[in-house]
């Protein structure tokens, strides 16, 4: 062969590496420089158009969330419904479920007052649909509405915030309360089906088998830390599922509907901490970090969990990532702080391998 044609070969095999290893991570898709606004949910209709829930306003995307519309929820366009919220800070998102382009739900908080706002038109104009005031007798800072679910994207969905579970069976244009949990610190929804549902915060947890109507509270593990604090639960079948202790990095798995826990990872050799937490199936799963815009993997079941490799640099000190949205078992993207945003195409499949020893060698003494 000869050098004349050498060359090009070695040049289509460099270029097929560079794009190979450059889809097989995590790769930035939108950078902002706003240290006052942070990305804090997805929700996306097809692989390149949804919604991203800034602090500061709902952003509609086309390309995967590499530019947006910014819709913006302010008194010129908001009909508060009646209800009396505490527009001293304005509205702070933290995430978005659309239905259509055209019909989505926005949930967060006025001023700590945990609000859930409905749009028809792409959020160009919005229409409070739930909000509960500041409660003067909470010992703990409610932070609005934190997570919300549709099972099978139906008209029955639920939300949680500080002190409760709320339903609704119409889209979002009303809702009730199904479970009162003051100063429980409630935080996270998981709905593997339209039946069954869990939810979880702090110390605290429940479980619907009857699609919402009717809630029971649950066991959680009990280990020999002096502090817990649950803050994730996902479950990939009514009776398969995980937990998360943030606090002590332990991972809990269960496979009999939360009747019994067994540890999925041992924390002082493979401790995983987050702010969120998803698995694609069974044995696969990812957890957001809370510093360093890092996203974590397991591939056995929680029991190991490696960095999935990322192609930028970024750094902030004290700055990570919130939340985490996958489309399907291979697209997904992990959001944070300073409006930044990153996409896997293959569910990052590659991770960096880490050491792990469990033999104390303290002591030891060596021989020449």
């Amino acid at each position: 062969m000869s050098r004349r044609k050498i060359a090009p070969f070695l040049i289509f095999i460099s270029l097929q590496l560079i794009t190979f290893y450059s889809s097989a991570q995590f790769r930035t898709k939108y950078q902002g420089f706003n240290t006052n606004d942070d990305i804090n949910g997805m929700s996306f209709l097809t692989p390149s158009t949804g919604f991203v829930a800034f602090s500061n306003f709902i952003g509609f995307t086309q390309d995967s969330g590499a530019t947006y519309i910014q819709r913006y929820v302010g008194t010129g366009n908001t009909d508060y419904n009646n209800y009396s919220v505490n527009l001293t800070f304005g509205f702070h998102c933290s995430g978005v479920f659309a239905f259509s382009t055209d019909s989505l739900l926005a949930y967060g908080d006025f001023g700590t007052e945990p609000t859930i706002l409905f749009s028809f038109d792409q959020g160009q104009s919005w229409k409070v649909m739930f909000h509960r005031s500041i409660n003067p007798n909470a010992s703990v800072f409610n932070a609005g509405i934190t997570d919300m679910k549709f099972p099978g994207n139906g008209s029955v969905g639920f939300a949680v915030h500080n002190e409760e579970v709320v339903m609704t069976t119409d889209r979002g244009q009303s809702w009730s309360t199904v479970v009162s949990v003051p100063n429980g610190q409630m935080i996270k929804l998981s709905f593997p089906t339209s039946s069954t549902g869990y939810a979880i915060g702090y110390n605290k947890f429940y479980k619907t088998v009857n699609g919402g109507s009717a809630w029971s509270s649950q066991i959680l593990p009990q280990g020999s830390y002096e502090s817990i604090n649950f803050n994730n639960v996902f479950f990939t079948s009514a009776t398969n599922g995980y937990i998360a202790d943030q606090d002590n990095a332990a991972i809990y798995r269960t496979t009999d509907g939360a009747a019994t826990w067994q540890p999925a990872n041992t924390p002082s050799i493979s401790g995983v901490s987050g702010t969120d937490m998803v698995f694609t199936n069974d044995s696969t799963g990812y957890v957001s970090a809370q510093y360093g815009w890092q996203v974590e993997k397991t591939t056995n079941y929680g029991k190991i969990w490696e960095v999935c490799k990322r192609a930028d640099t970024i750094q902030y000190l004290n700055y990570g990532l919130n939340r985490l949205y996958f489309y399907n078992n291979q697209i997904g993207w992990a959001g944070g702080d300073v409006e930044f945003l990153m996409i896997t195409t293959d569910g990052a499949s590659k991770t960096i391998p880490r050491a792990y020893f469990t033999i104390d060698t303290t002591g030891v003494v060596q021989r020449g």
